[in-house]
């Protein structure tokens, strides 16, 4: 880059660095005033909900003392029982005053004595933690308090009578909240400690603002909704005990205000921009101006430098002090260009001389290595040798030229030296670490053989030998071993336990989970006899250690041989197919049961159907209707179900006409995921009771 070009970016630099500080300052300057403006906002809004509650507790505080000199309320503290109570017209009117709020009498021992509250159940206002505060604190206490989740009421509760108990009344909040919205001329809302909007002056408002959640303190922020500005103004929602119970949130229309700022913003940086390139361009004009006599001076230079001693300045930049200097620097670097090439022929020879003998010595040396790195190194000596010509015709570039490349020839055979003993120390380590990697390798695959015969082991091989029921299963994993399994066994000599299940994963962390998951079912289900309790219990079993976070979809069904009665519990799996013996053929409802090892103390949704004799059932994993094919197509249910509807066969017969069409579908794609199939039909109605 030029230097007057690189004068120009050090200038623009600092003054980009002089605008940035002063940028730093006014939003130094801008950030305070939106914290004093947020701090107005925050003052405004609470001196309006000081107003607006000092009225109604005003309004509760006059009701309450007239009702605390009414001579009903003494006769409800005398009697000391719940009942009905009517009012005199002076206690009603000044009730109406306050807006008709509840009433509640209650005992020292806060025993409800009388509520005007119609409801089956009223809930309690004072709280028992206020009884000692009334005592304590003028003998009342007063504020808002939250009734259930989406209920807050103004209170006020004295102590009435002669200290026998406390006269309550709380007026719905609701009632006063557009006063409030009026007082920040805004909308106005009450959000529970958990964020939901309970009560507003315009509901909704907060979600479309998209606000989710609100901070515990005082906060301000602005959104933006359809082209408009909102200040929301959120402040903590306090009971009389000082709990935090919500917030009251005010939204005010800020759109001027951001529009100013935003026309203020455009102003300071269309100034700045205007300044920048206005100084830009004064600086490229100046610099322009004072290197022309510079550049004069370098094309002098460049001209001597070709050889053209009669090059020399012009004589209307001569008067300036620098260039002149550099002129008579130029001519005294020609005296000294002749003298350096007389040096430079004489090195010339010494370097030529030096090159023959170092040529020989390396002739030599080429002697010691491989067949093709000795020719290799000879090719290169021949291809670098140097000219014929005499010394004094030799320039001294070409003899250092000729000297370099025969260093580096050196280099190189040095190099070849070592990479040859390199590579042999490396063969031989490669050889003695491939022949332990083959060793492990055999190991593994020996105890990954054992591990598939021992899981294929644990499985059900032998047909069950049950009288009004068959049954077929088969499971082919994608690695030697797999995760899903099956099961089928009598749980008495009625009752048929049938289950088929997905682990989640592969390989062997998911054939360790698979044994224990198909050990704790049994034992499960042999317990229990139904399959509600037993997966409720398995679930938790499974839950507690699991450290690695697997988990497992289940299907288990428990079918009654006699009756046909078939009741189930689908835990995340795949839905059976069901196919009646008329062809009719679909899949069973799908439940909203999550997988087990997932979440503890779930509740499981039961399925229920009846089998007719001849009807079937078939079960399978994943792996069946995920089948991909080279063209990455899923084999689906509908497939599935198409070849159950068309397959009226046996068990055993279904289960390969099922793996027969997988495969073909798949082809030469390598199978993604083990495959299970378990196929039930219903075969004896001799098992039946009439």
């Amino acid at each position: 880059m030029k230097l007057k070009n690189r004068i120009v970016m050090v200038v623009l630099g600092l003054v980009l660095l002089l605008q940035g500080v002063l940028g730093a300052l006014v939003w130094n300057w801008h950030q305070a005033a939106e914290a004093r403006m947020q701090k107005s906002l925050l003052a405004r809004q609470g001196l309006a909900w000081q107003k607006m509650e000092a009225e109604a507790i005003a309004r509760l505080r006059d009701a309450a003392d007239s009702l605390g000199q009414a001579r009903e309320v003494a006769q409800i503290f005398r009697q000391d029982r719940f009942e009905k109570a009517i009012f005199s017209e002076s206690v009603a009117q000044a009730l109406a005053a306050a807006g008709n709020p509840r009433i509640d009498i209650q005992n020292r021992g806060l025993g409800m004595l009388y509520t005007s509250d119609s409801s089956l159940k009223p809930e309690r206002v004072l709280e028992l933690g206020w009884t000692d505060r009334v005592l304590k604190t003028q003998r009342r206490v007063s504020g808002v308090a939250q009734l259930g989740n989406h209920h807050y009421v103004w209170v006020y509760s004295r102590e009435a009578g002669q200290s026998e108990g406390f006269v309550t009344l709380s007026l719905d909040v609701d009632k006063t909240l557009n006063g409030f919205a009026d007082n920040i001329n805004g909308q106005a809302f009450i959000v529970s400690s958990r964020g939901r909007e309970i009560l507003g002056t315009e509901p909704g408002l907060l979600k479309r603002l998209g606000i989710d959640s609100l901070p515990a303190g005082e906060a301000v922020r602005r959104v933006r909704l359809d082209r408009h500005y909102y200040d929301v103004v959120s402040q903590p929602l306090l009971d009389p005990s000082r709990r935090r119970i919500g917030s009251i949130v005010g939204i005010i229309d800020a759109t001027d205000d951001a529009r100013s700022e935003q026309r203020l913003h455009f102003v300071l940086l269309s100034i700045a921009a205007t300044f920048l390139l206005l100084v830009g361009a004064a600086i490229w004009v100046f610099i322009q101006q004072a290197f022309v006599p510079v550049n004069a001076a370098i094309d002098v230079l460049e001209r001597l430098a070709n050889g053209d001693i009669d090059a020399q300045p012009d004589d209307d930049v001569v008067a300036d002090e620098e260039v002149t200097r550099i002129s008579t620097g130029l001519l005294r670097l020609r005296r000294d260009v002749v003298t350096l090439r007389m040096l430079k022929d004489e090195q010339a020879r010494a370097s030529q001389q030096q090159e023959f003998l170092i040529r020989d010595q390396l002739r030599s040396l080429a002697d010691s290595l491989d067949p093709q790195s000795r020719t290799d190194v000879l090719k290169e000596l021949e291809a670098s040798t140097a000219s014929d010509a005499p010394p004094e015709e030799t320039s001294r570039d070409e003899g250092d030229n000729q000297l370099a490349k025969l260093a580096g020839i050196l280099g190189r055979m040095a190099g070849l030296v070592t990479n040859q003993q390199a590579r042999l120390l490396t063969l031989l380590k490669e050889l003695q670490e491939a022949m332990e990697t083959q060793a492990q390798f055999l190991s593994l695959q020996q105890e990954l053989e054992i591990a598939r015969s021992i899981q294929q082991s644990i499985l059900p091989r032998i047909p069950l030998d049950v009288q009004g029921v068959e049954i077929a299963a088969t499971m082919i994993p994608a690695k030697e071993v797999g995760g899903d399994f099956y099961d089928y066994f009598m749980i008495d000599e009625h009752r048929l336990g049938v289950v088929v299940a997905d682990v989640s994963g592969k390989g062997v962390p998911a054939a360790f989970f698979m044994a224990i998951s198909r050990t704790l079912l049994k034992s499960s289900v042999m317990f229990f006899r139904e399959p509600k309790g037993a997966m409720r219990r398995l679930n938790d079993q499974l839950c507690a250690e699991n450290d690695q976070m697997m988990f497992v979809t289940v299907f288990l069904g428990v079918f009654d041989i006699r009756t046909g009665d078939f009741r189930y519990v689908n835990a995340g799996h795949n839905p059976p197919a069901l196919i009646r013996r008329n062809g009719e053929t679909c899949y069973l409802p799908r439940a909203d049961n999550m997988g087990l090892a997932v979440l503890e103390d779930q509740d499981f949704e039961e399925g229920h159907l009846v089998l007719e004799e001849g009807d079937s059932l078939f079960l399978f994993t994943d792996g069946v209707t995920e089948a991909m094919n080279p063209e990455h197509e899923l084999f689906g249910e509908s497939a599935l179900l198409d070849n159950l509807r068309e397959s009226n066969a046996l068990p055993a017969a279904r289960l390969d006409s099922v793996i027969a069409q997988v495969r073909a579908f798949s082809r030469d794609e390598p199978q993604s995921d083990d495959i299970t199939c378990v196929a039930l039909r219903y075969s004896a109605s001799s098992s039946r009771i009439s």
